[in-house]
């Protein structure tokens, strides 16, 4: 009895491996995905900046009103600007604008009540 077990061991592990050949399990896939960058990507340059605003607490508003002066600008892709942390991450095309208008724009930008307290600190520039 035992020879034929013995026997019949390497068949089965045979079979067994061979089956797992062709499983399709979610677990065994190992495909690769290569996902495209988008669209805008490829046409458009992508440099960034990020910078923290001083100066009195930006409200809703104003924050509303100094995305749409920085989006104005040609070269501009798109500014994300959180007044509770007051900073600012713009992306832009360093061939269009450069990062000394952006800082200006921001430096003259005036508060509610008509005056100029702004500041911008650059903590990320990768356009240099």
């Amino acid at each position: 009895m035992e020879t034929h077990f013995c026997k019949l061991l390497p068949v089965l592990f045979l079979l067994t491996i061979t089956t797992n050949l062709f499983a399709e399990s979610p677990l065994q896939d190992r495909s690769v995905n290569i996902y495209s960058p988008s669209k805008w990507l490829k046409n458009k340059a992508d440099d960034s900046l990020y910078v923290k605003i001083t100066g009195d607490q930006l409200s809703k508003k104003q924050t509303e009103k100094l995305s749409e002066e920085l989006k104005k600008q040609q070269g501009v892709n798109s500014v994300k600007i959180n007044f509770e942390l007051a900073t600012a991450n713009i992306h832009f095309d360093s061939k269009l604008i450069s990062t000394g208008k952006l800082l200006n724009i921001i430096n003259t930008f005036k508060s509610s009540n008509g005056e100029q307290k702004y500041r911008a600190i650059v903590i990320k520039d990768s356009s240099y």
